[in-house]
């Protein structure tokens, strides 16, 4: 099913981009259509850099105070994807694009398919909880053993 999809995309949107340019291309001349393009691949990329520091920058502050960084992380993810379709030549990839630039926008899709069990999110956070709920006298930092040591002599 999912191979049906992905050929069908494959198939359906560069026709549906290649009737775009065409329409767009008698409406505002073929110049003014590749100028169009190759702004918005210029743009795109500018906003994706700026808001992919600004995720990292979100992830390192996550970590920093103990937390999992999961929606960060698929921001980051869906930020790439977004560039990807920035740099593609078209239109409907650009809007596709430029909307995941938008954050409530980008986070309702993550939740989206997290819902729809596409994107795990939550996994590692589960899986340490279960790990120190499963041991009560578990150490909440983890298998942390502090200690000091000496340099034997010789």
């Amino acid at each position: 099913m999912l191979f049906l999809i992905i050929l069908a995309l494959f198939i359906l949107v560069p026709v549906a981009e290649i009737a775009l340019f065409i329409e767009l291309g008698g409406n505002f001349g073929v110049f003014n259509t590749l100028l169009l393009i190759i702004v918005t691949a210029v743009v795109g990329a500018s906003l994706v850099r700026q808001q992919g520091f600004q995720t990292l920058s979100n992830v390192k502050e996550q970590i920093a105070s103990g937390n999992l960084p999961a929606m960060e992380m698929a921001e980051g993810a869906a930020l790439l994807f977004a560039g990807a379709l920035l740099l593609t030549p078209g239109f409907l990839t650009d809007t596709i694009g430029f909307s995941l630039l938008i954050p409530p926008v980008r986070r309702k899709w993550i939740r989206y398919l997290s819902r729809q069990g596409i994107v795990s999110m939550a996994t590692a956070w589960q899986y340490s909880t279960a790990q120190n709920q499963s041991r009560p006298n578990a150490n909440p930092r983890g298998n942390v053993i502090e200690g000091e040591y000496r340099k034997k002599e010789d």
